[in-house]
């Protein structure tokens, strides 16, 4: 009818805002990759968001001493609590260190409502290994020149 009420106490209730949880996390980051190298990288892209999103897609940041001559990975549609494997193919100059080295993914992917959405760069670390060079004479070979040294020596004498 038109009448407007009030309540003579206000109702007050607290609100809690919490921070915007990242919708995807990053896991299982591997590669092969030497000083001087290049190897295949790859890594555990996790969607953890609540409505499915499609055309998603992951790029790898590299700094010095590493680099990337293919930094994107096509994920394509991801339901919630969906993980797919991202690859990319990763350098390092002859200079790096065997160390980890910081580096970062995004992702691109669309919403349901059309919307193009990028996420924030997710830190990674990425291991730069020892070269792996064995001796620079096969042990076998080693013996062998050895025993024909001990072997003519001994020869050598009895004659």
């Amino acid at each position: 009818d038109g009448d407007v009420l009030t309540a003579s106490n206000p109702l007050r209730k607290t609100a809690v805002i919490e921070a915007e949880r990242d919708r995807f996390e990053v896991s299982n980051v591997s590669t092969a990759v030497t000083p001087g190298g290049t190897a295949q990288l790859s890594a555990d892209v996790r969607y953890v968001g609540a409505e499915p999103i499609s055309a998603a897609n992951a790029r790898l940041f590299a700094s010095d001493p590493l680099s990337t001559s293919d930094d994107g990975a096509f994920l394509g549609r991801m339901e919630p609590g969906e993980t797919s494997t991202a690859t990319f193919r990763i350098s390092a100059t002859s200079d790096a260190l065997p160390k980890e080295y910081a580096s970062s993914i995004e992702v691109r992917y669309d919403e349901a409502d059309g919307d193009t959405e990028f996420t924030d760069g997710m830190p990674i670390g990425v291991p730069v290994d020892e070269p792996s060079c064995g001796p620079p004479v096969p042990p076998v070979v080693v013996v062998v020149v050895v025993l024909a040294v001990i072997g003519g020596v001994v020869w050598y004498r009895r004659r």
